[in-house]
């Protein structure tokens, strides 16, 4: 939190944003609760398997009855970012030395479905 969000930065910088949310260095433990409630209350879901590369936000221990996972950061090939999401420590892979990354052009996001496959009843 105070050395990636809440850190101003060159390039790429959250602090800003998150300001205008009310969270500053000095509040950095509110946000981390802040997060932390609004994923607690949802299993995390599979939703499509990607090659994207992500930088890890943060790790979350985990409930009794909860996976282990990461608020990681989705970004493109110049550091935009895509996306943050949470995700159970089983849908993350380390990348290897013997793995060469590629450039793949997108020309629209995709917004996520409203109702996750586990969700429909």
């Amino acid at each position: 939190m105070t050395e990636y969000l809440l850190k101003k930065r060159e390039e790429d910088d959250k602090s800003k944003f998150l300001a205008g949310a009310g969270y500053s260095l000095e509040s950095a433990d509110i946000l981390a609760t802040d997060i932390r409630q609004q994923t607690e209350k949802f299993e995390a879901v599979l939703y499509d398997k990607t090659e994207y590369v992500v930088t890890i936000v943060e790790f979350h221990a985990g409930a009794s009855t909860h996976e282990q996972g990461y608020t990681v950061e989705v970004f493109n090939a110049t550091g935009d970012t895509i996306a943050v999401v949470t995700l159970p420590a089983s849908h993350l892979e380390p990348l290897l030395n013997t793995e060469i990354l590629h450039v793949r052009h997108f020309q629209q996001v995709a917004e996520p479905p409203t109702q996750y496959p586990s969700a429909q009843k």
